[in-house]
């Protein structure tokens, strides 16, 4: 039997999905997300060599032929590619394997093939351009000095360093807001039965703190994207696309903030902005659109192929993006 599995592995969470043909009529899909286990800081080719064995080992049932579809960031260099394919059929066992793009997939999930994608992600904001399903690295960048993470150490220092991992989700979903108001922060009941805020912590000073999503002393999303945009636009004038991905496009004001900074005067064209359904487990749901086209075949490098070819000679074979 043939198992197709698709690994979105973040810095904060693991998401996949797993699709299982137990029989001709029927297939079987399966969406998880765990906690990564992996630190923050390691290196991508690390962070997939260390969570896609867990994951598998208690996913992947003995008699299955092993398909595995890793999205990567925009910007992964090529000699971490080849440790993956490596590492797939050397350690993996894996009997196909396709290595794709976050952007893309998640541009799949929205129902296009080009456009510019803002993932807003834990360790950093990558904004992508996409053209006919391959990845404009010459015109994409990654800001590191914003993010989720950056947002998370701002309320710690709110919050004097004693915040869970759940305290902080239920502070950034209820009271955190790029919207700057005066009135008091509302009572929230959190998880251990304290209150917060613990003090007369104003909506202000909160609003501060969340600006270290898309705004930092070298870094800003809002008009980085718009820079992004403008470039992708006059090099593609038949897309006009936009589309938010990751948790961070979950805190409230964000979209405003990246809404209003599309609709500058400066912008080409009047751009138009994708919605997703979830925009956290979108790569993922692009992913599983991708697995089933008839195309995707040609997309996979085989056992037959790694073997002849090796991690190198493959990625040569494989044009996802425009290098």
């Amino acid at each position: 039997m043939e198992a197709t599995y698709i690994v979105d592995c973040g810095h904060h969470t693991l998401k996949y999905a797993g699709l299982s043909k137990r029989n001709r009529k029927a297939v079987q899909v399966l969406i998880k997300e765990r906690r990564s286990e992996c630190n923050a800081y390691v290196t991508d080719e690390e962070r997939f060599r260390q969570c896609v064995p867990q994951l598998l080992s208690g996913e992947l049932r003995s008699d299955e032929d092993l398909t595995l579809i890793l999205l990567l960031d925009t910007h992964h260099s090529q000699k971490s590619k080849a440790t993956l394919l490596y590492a797939c059929f050397e350690q993996f066992g894996c009997k196909k394997v396709c290595l794709h793009y976050t952007a893309c997939t998640g541009l799949y999930a929205a129902g296009e093939t080009s456009g510019v994608v803002v993932d807003l992600g834990y360790a950093g904001v990558q904004l992508t351009s996409v053209h006919k399903g391959a990845v404009q690295t010459a015109i994409s960048t990654r800001l590191s000095s914003v993010g989720t993470r950056s947002l998370d150490d701002e309320l710690h220092r709110l919050l004097h360093g004693s915040a869970t991992e759940e305290t902080l989700r239920l502070v950034k979903t209820h009271c955190c807001s790029l919207t700057e108001r005066d009135e008091m922060v509302p009572e929230l009941t959190l998880p251990d039965g304290s209150v917060f805020p613990h003090d007369d912590l104003k909506r202000s000073e909160l609003h501060r703190a969340t600006k270290a999503l898309l705004y930092s002393t070298t870094s800003s999303v809002p008009e980085t994207l718009r820079m992004v945009y403008q470039k992708h636009s006059i090099r593609f004038s038949d897309s006009t696309s936009w589309v938010q991905l990751g948790g961070g496009s979950l805190i409230s004001g964000v979209d405003e903030a990246l809404t209003r900074a599309m609709a500058h005067p400066l912008c080409r064209h009047s751009a138009k902005q994708l919605h997703l359904k979830d925009v956290t487990h979108a790569p993922v749901s692009g992913g599983i659109i991708l697995s089933q086209l008839n195309v995707f075949k040609s997309m996979c490098i085989g056992v037959a192929d790694y073997e002849e070819y090796g991690p190198d000679g493959c990625l040569h074979m494989q044009v996802v993006d425009a290098r």
